[in-house]
């Protein structure tokens, strides 16, 4: 006796790794882009560039991002006094300042 195939089992399968693909490709845009709304309303407009060399966001991170990470996340991912005091890029002015100016805190050569 020979075992019936079922016919919607190739579709099911199908729509699984359909499933699974969108969400590995959607994954970096989506579930980080609230951090955006962590920062001052000056910044907001600067979006993922604000930690990200590449503006699109993910991946490498500039001097800020690299900050964030070591000070904000173990943090429970919020913005820090620690964070705000420090001077990422180094150029005299404290991420507080630069972030409410709107400028870059993980480039030297954008200041308030």
């Amino acid at each position: 006796m020979t075992k019936a195939k079922h016919p919607y089992k190739p579709l099911i399968f199908s729509m699984l790794c359909l499933i699974f693909l969108f969400g590995v490709l959607c994954s970096g845009a989506l579930a980080r882009s609230y951090r955006v709304g962590l920062l001052p309303e000056k910044a907001r407009p600067l979006g993922c560039s604000v930690c990200h060399l590449d503006p699109r966001g993910g991946g490498a991170r500039n001097p800020f991002g690299k900050d964030f990470e070591k000070l904000a996340l173990p943090s429970g991912d919020k913005m820090t006094e620690a964070l705000l005091k420090t001077d990422s890029d180094g150029d005299g002015i404290s991420n507080d300042s630069e972030l409410n100016a709107g400028t870059f805190p993980g480039n030297p050569g954008s200041l308030p």
